[in-house]
């Protein structure tokens, strides 16, 4: 009892932090007004329905002069019709498309999405840059915001996330972007200085980024984003959290999907930081509700513990990330909805990360490859 007992009580410290990080990184204010200007790079592939509203959101930012760089790999790749399309809407903004396949050679690494960005560097126009993913939507703030905190000090600024989607698959993506993803981004940035970086909003100088080995030293490393983290924090810089999350668009995402992509993620964090990986189960209290007649404590007790715990926090944490942004209604509606998947995301992500030590060979966009130590990729 007496074992179960204090993991239980870490379980709950590792839930606090995350959830005094998140409040922390919300609650920061800031005067929108910097000084330089800034390059948004964002890398792209096919074509989701709702890529032309997510990438429209970068051509509305307020307050800052912005150069938009759009990357595919291939001129065939259905993304490239809806860029054209916004920029005829927009000619006014500085953007532009870059062709990866037309100006780096094929030996630039086994990162596709490395690879393309390293073609849209060659166009980049200011030393401010910011990464961010397709299927992202931004508030008109998002990138004055991000600038704003990095000329107050130089590294490296990332974002939490929010998901949004009514889908059996999407409800259960945005309940683990709000609970472990949300925890994980805030306790280690916020509270512990210890670099976590999602590549899905990512800002940083140029030149800082060349000091620290540059696109080229992660051209063939799966998990380029942690990894770049990792080096900005190594020299020195730090990591930020900006206080406005992104909102990632998931209406589509299934249940195999999500499973799918927690294995993926697991078998990079297994490599990345395996001592941290195996008491990853701390950070879950219905799956430690769920082993407690295994390490001295009572089933029901704990399954009860476990479930008032989580849904405590994720409710905490889903108000919390969405603050103001929608009706109050609606934000509790959403949690109510969310809640009683919480046992189903926690068994996916469990058996995710039980293959994720075993797991060797990802494929990606066609390409199957080996995944080392530190997630190295080799041809299998």
């Amino acid at each position: 009892m007496f074992i179960y007992l204090a993991l239980v009580l870490l379980c709950a410290i590792f839930s606090l932090v995350g959830l005094v990080g998140i409040g922390i990184a919300r609650l920061r204010t800031f005067t929108p007004e910097p000084k330089e200007s800034v390059t948004i790079l964002k890398p792209l592939c096919g074509a989701d329905p709702s890529l032309r509203e997510n990438l429209e959101t970068f051509f509305q930012q307020d307050g800052v002069e912005t150069q938009i760089l759009f990357g595919v790999e291939r001129i065939s790749d259905p993304a490239v019709e809806v860029v054209r399309s916004l920029l005829h809407a927009y000619p006014e903004v500085d953007a532009e498309l870059v062709i990866a396949d037309a100006s780096l050679p094929s030996a630039s690494g086994l990162n596709p999405k490395v690879r393309n960005l390293r073609a849209m560097l060659r166009h980049a126009k200011h030393d401010i840059a910011v990464i961010s993913d397709s299927n992202v939507q931004v508030p008109s703030h998002y990138v004055a915001e991000m600038a704003h905190l990095l000329e107050e000090e130089d590294g490296l600024v990332t974002s939490l996330i929010v998901g949004r989607g009514q889908s059996l698959g999407a409800m259960v993506e945005n309940l683990h972007l709000a609970g472990q993803i949300a925890s994980g981004i805030a306790a280690s940035n916020v509270a512990f200085r210890n670099a976590a970086v999602i590549g899905k909003s990512m800002m940083f100088r140029l030149s800082t980024l060349r000091n620290v080995g540059g696109l080229a030293s992660v051209a063939n490393t799966l998990a380029e984003d942690y990894v770049l983290g990792k080096r900005f924090e190594h020299a020195g810089l730090r990591v930020q959290v900006a206080p406005t999350p992104i909102t990632n668009i998931t209406e589509g995402q299934t249940l195999n999907g999500f499973y799918q992509r927690q294995k993926r993620w697991a078998m990079m964090r297994a490599r990345l930081t395996p001592g941290i990986y195996f008491l990853e189960p701390l950070s879950m209290p219905l799956v430690l509700g769920m082993m407690a007649p295994f390490i001295g404590g009572n089933l029901a007790l704990g399954l009860v513990i476990g479930a008032g715990v989580t849904m405590l926090r994720e409710a905490i944490q889903w108000t919390l990330l969405r603050g103001t942004s929608q009706p109050r209604m609606q934000t509790l509606g959403e949690v109510l909805q969310a809640l009683p998947l919480i046992a189903l995301r926690d068994i996916l992500v469990l058996a995710a990360w039980v293959m994720g030590p075993v797991r060797r060979h990802v494929s990606w966009r066609g390409n199957r490859v080996r995944v080392g130590r530190k997630t190295r990729l080799s041809i299998a």
